[in-house]
């Protein structure tokens, strides 16, 4: 979702400056939606339970989800690919639940 599930993007505020939704204002149109936000809200709690960011959990859903098969990961360090393999060592498990 263009960075959504980062947590960065806020209904009330527009996108940060030098966002791809400052660009791209019908993909934002797209994404600025209540119900999203509503789910963002219930997902940062998983995160928080999980003791995990928001965008460490969305990257380690994807690499635990079977129907994925070759997960594309944005990146622009080394850092941030260690710290990505590592997220394998997540476990998300079905009982992990949105309420």
């Amino acid at each position: 979702m263009g960075g959504f599930l980062t947590g960065k993007y806020s209904k009330a505020t527009p996108p940060p400056a030098g966002s791809r939704f400052e660009y791209n204002s019908r993909l934002w149109e797209r994404v600025n939606k209540e119900s999203n936000f509503a789910i963002l809200g219930q997902i940062e709690k998983v995160a928080e339970n999980l003791g995990i960011p928001l965008s460490k959990l969305a990257i380690a859903w994807i690499l635990q989800n079977p129907v994925v098969t070759a997960p594309i990961g944005g990146i622009s360090s080394l850092k941030q690919v260690v710290d990505n393999c590592r997220l394998t060592e997540i476990n998300i498990d079905e009982e992990t639940t949105i309420n």
